[in-house]
């Protein structure tokens, strides 16, 4: 590509390329030639590509801190809060049916006055509350803040857990407390005595599912609660292979209840 003939200062020959069609680069000065500007910026870029790639990335830095403040800059002045349970979209299920937590206080069932069952959401973690009692209203099973707790027995017969399940039985043999963690709920299956002597129980029928059965004072329930954990614990211990069969129950097609205030089970 042939040098532009124009003279510098010192009479040297002028470093740049021509402008191809010409015989001067893009300076003015240089022939006092008139072109396109695409032109003297193309032939610019040819002889000072090194500073041409700088100055286009600085722009783009530029740029790109300018969008970024002004995006914080927006989310600060406009838009909607949103509430960290609101965000995190905490659900419950019982079975195939998901409840989804729309309620301030966490609260899901009530006796009266009395939680039942309460979860909230602390820094992102799922925290539990739950109370199951016998039929002479004696607390057999409890979990607080996300801390098991049980009764000695003879008030239970035995129960299992792992990292990610609990479950309980009664002297009976019969499950009267099942919380799972599936991922995106907790899955959740219990029976529940009242103050007045009504008995509800919650969750699956059969495993599949979902049932909330309640009986008057001295009447057996028609349901059980499947147990997804092998007894005894002594021989199984954290041997719970029915908690993926949960998992599929609640990750399969099932219906979802926006749950505004708690459910009142002992009227």
């Amino acid at each position: 590509m042939p040098r532009c003939k124009a003279r510098t200062k010192s009479g040297d020959q002028c470093r740049n390329n021509a402008i191809p069609g010409t015989e001067y680069c893009y300076i003015s000065s240089h022939g006092q030639i008139v072109k396109p500007f695409l032109k003297k910026w193309f032939n610019f870029f040819q002889n000072n590509w090194q500073l041409a790639i700088a100055i286009i990335s600085l722009c783009l830095a530029v740029a790109g801190v300018y969008w970024r403040f002004y995006d914080k800059w927006i989310a600060a002045t406009a838009g909607k809060i949103s509430s960290p349970i609101q965000s995190a979209g905490m659900s419950i299920s019982v079975g195939s049916a998901e409840f989804r937590m729309l309620s301030k206080d966490g609260v899901v069932f009530i006796d009266g006055s009395d939680p039942l069952l309460s979860i909230a959401l602390e820094n992102g973690k799922l925290v539990v509350s739950t109370q199951v009692r016998d039929e002479n209203g004696n607390i057999v099973a409890e979990m607080s803040q996300n801390e098991w707790k049980h009764q000695p027995e003879p008030a239970i017969l035995d129960r299992n857990y792992t990292q990610d399940a609990l479950e309980i039985r009664d002297r009976a043999g019969k499950i009267i407390l099942q919380v799972a963690n599936v991922g995106p709920t907790i899955d959740l299956a219990a029976i529940f005595h009242c103050k007045n002597g009504w008995t509800y129980m919650v969750g699956p029928i059969a495993g599949v599912g979902s049932a909330i059965e309640l009986r008057p004072p001295g009447k057996p329930l028609t349901y059980e609660i499947s147990p997804i954990c092998e007894y005894p614990s002594d021989l199984h211990f954290a041997v719970c292979p029915g908690i993926e069969r949960l998992r599929q129950l609640v990750t399969g097609p099932h219906t979802t209840y926006p749950l505004y205030f708690p459910v009142h089970f002992c009227l």
